[in-house]
């Protein structure tokens, strides 16, 4: 059966999600694990060779004391508890991100009958395109068949058909896809973060805002283009009037708040180690230790570092 958090969503528990691995450390270690749902973390201290996260739940503050913390609460949450930690108000942190971009796909053939058929929200294939001359990193695509959303634009767009409308619809619903586009840091806008100091009600909030990138539209114009100009082998043709670059942090694949380097600085860098300038026994492990955001899909790069990190934390 379906999620049903999107569209129709995916089959139940396909895509992974950190409950997932919660429940089997509940397995394995039982009564070794403390796991406090709904306690929210606000800011990180060490002291005296110690950590101390400051939190509430229920609106009860709280103070939790370790050895080691590893800050893995997503980008956005886990800048803003190292932001407030180190009281840096009005000082905005950069955020790198893989900007998304979308076009439709008509296809010569027909495949299933779109409007009749069980299908999920997944996508149905990636693909990697290689252009030294857009990018001199890989684009990626992930592409989409027919949903209720392209349903409903379709039946928008074409309802100045009269009668002819439905038949119509159905027929492009059987051959359309939609090509979502990712591009490289390096060739997308950067998003802002800044943390205003207390308001009268004792809130910091952050505000966002982003820096556009000159070179976004011309890569994914290029890529767009580039795939038009294959469309023998892809068996359609790219609607590259439709191109649409979508605002920055749309595609959620961002990060790079506080980059690795080898000997971090200034105050938004951390080490081979996600440790924040001025930490010792902080450790970044989500995107925002990562020096770059790539265009393919960062989950499994996310995790694949967080296990280093938290592997070879206790040696350091």
């Amino acid at each position: 059966h379906y999620c049903g958090l999107c569209l129709y969503g995916c089959p139940w528990g396909l895509i992974w999600n950190s409950m997932h691995g919660l429940r089997e450390l509940q397995r394995q270690y039982g009564s070794k694990l403390d796991y406090r749902a709904g306690w929210t973390a606000d800011t990180i201290s060490e002291k005296d060779g110690w950590v101390e996260v400051s939190g509430s739940t229920g609106g009860t503050m709280e103070t939790l004391r370790a050895g080691r913390v590893f800050l893995g609460a997503g980008c956005i949450p886990s800048t803003r508890i190292l932001l407030k930690s180190g009281g840096h108000y009005a000082l905005p942190a950069r955020l790198i991100d893989s900007q998304y971009f979308m076009f439709p796909f008509l296809r010569w053939h027909s495949a299933g009958d779109g409007f009749g058929e069980r299908m999920t929200t997944l996508a149905q294939l990636f693909v990697s395109l290689i252009a030294p001359r857009i990018s001199r990193w890989s684009i990626h695509f992930s592409v989409y068949s027919f949903n209720d959303q392209i349903g409903g634009v379709l039946r928008n767009q074409l309802a100045i058909f009269g009668p002819l409308a439905k038949p119509l619809t159905r027929f492009l619903a059987k051959r359309l896809l939609v090509f979502g586009g990712y591009l490289h840091s390096d060739e997308s806008s950067r998003l802002e973060l800044t943390l205003c100091q207390p308001d009268g009600d004792g809130i910091s909030r952050l505000v966002l805002s982003h820096q556009d990138n000159p070179r976004t539209h011309a890569a994914a114009r290029g890529a767009a283009r580039t795939l038009l100009r294959l469309w023998r082998s892809l068996g359609g043709i790219a609607l590259v009037p439709m191109l649409q670059v979508k605002d920055p942090g749309t595609s959620y694949h961002f990060g790079g708040s506080f980059p690795m380097t080898e000997k971090p600085t200034e105050i938004f860098q951390s080490d081979a180690l996600g440790r924040p300038t001025g930490y010792q026994r902080v450790h970044l492990i989500d995107s925002s230790c990562l020096p770059s955001i790539p265009a393919s899909t960062i989950t499994l790069s996310v995790m694949a570092n967080a296990h280093r990190i938290a592997t070879a934390a206790p040696n350091s």
